[in-house]
């Protein structure tokens, strides 16, 4: 069997790494560990009595313990073994960000638009066309101004075309 060196690459604590050595370790004895740099995440352990330059990431499938409360349950996927797309994450981080929102836009324009004269600003029910009263509760629908004549939204304090104030008539009849 030829000697190798291989160097692991993990984007998780140095700790997760040796426990993860150390599972393997178990299985075959041939590894030693050469050397590990917390600051890089890395390991580089060898295979054997020579030492080569053959580096690749681990692929193989091991027994592990599960290490700590880890949603894996000491599983390591492709994201562990240095094998994935960053971008991939960052599609699927933004798909789960996008769906909702896109969802919501449509409810949005579902929604048809609420026009001042369709319900009554009191109980909400709605208004025949053209009524000046809601039936259900007598509110008045428009308020006029006294000035001008102009025909405001009901709860307007002024008028829209002249700016006058409107005056505090009773909203029932």
């Amino acid at each position: 069997m030829a000697d190798k060196t291989v160097e692991v690459r993990f984007p998780i604590p140095i700790q997760a790494c040796f426990d993860w050595l150390i599972a393997i370790g178990k299985q075959t004895d041939e590894w030693k560990l050469v050397s590990a740099d917390p600051k890089r995440f890395t390991m580089v352990w060898q295979q054997g009595g020579g030492f080569t330059s053959f580096k690749s990431p681990v692929q193989t499938t091991v027994a592990l313990r599960p290490l700590g409360n880890s949603e894996t349950e000491g599983r390591f996927t492709a994201h562990h073994y240095g094998l994935f797309d960053p971008l991939s994450y960052l599609d699927d981080a933004l798909k789960k960000l996008i769906v909702p929102l896109q969802q919501h836009i449509a409810r949005v324009q579902q929604t048809p638009p609420s026009n001042s004269g369709t319900a009554c600003p009191r109980c909400g029910r709605p208004l025949p066309p053209g009524a000046k009263f809601c039936p259900a509760d007598g509110a008045r629908v428009n308020a006029e101004c006294p000035n001008c004549r102009h025909i405001n939204d009901s709860g307007a304090r002024l008028c829209a075309k002249c700016g006058n104030a409107i005056s505090a008539e009773k909203d029932s009849i």
